[in-house]
């Protein structure tokens, strides 16, 4: 089994399976729409919750520890968090994927 290691800014690290990378295990992906390794799940399901609520000091926290803004973008502009909104946009998330993913066919 070969793993990959994987360095964010903040210098943590954890292993990735090259299976489940180029597709050929699925075996720790869990989610309903999206499959993600179980602790990426965790972190994007965080970062939805604090994004639709007015948990701003709690996003900004999660952005800090590494998750990702534009996991938590649609669930703040739906809950019309306009804080949570500007903050996201701010670290990197894009307005433009939002409208994006409602326009594919």
């Amino acid at each position: 089994m070969i793993k990959f290691l994987i360095c964010n800014e903040f210098y943590s690290q954890s292993t990735v399976d090259l299976e489940i990378i180029i597709g050929k295990s699925q075996s720790n992906l869990v989610g309903d729409s999206i499959r993600l390794e179980v602790n990426t799940y965790k972190a994007f399901k965080k970062m939805k919750a604090a994004a639709k609520r007015d948990k701003l000091e709690i996003v900004s926290y999660l952005i800090k520890m590494g998750s990702n803004p534009q996991d938590g973008l649609e669930s703040a502009v739906k809950a019309d968090k306009i804080d949570n909104t500007k903050l996201l946009i701010e670290n990197g998330a894009e307005m433009q994927a939002i409208f994006d993913s409602h326009t594919e066919c």
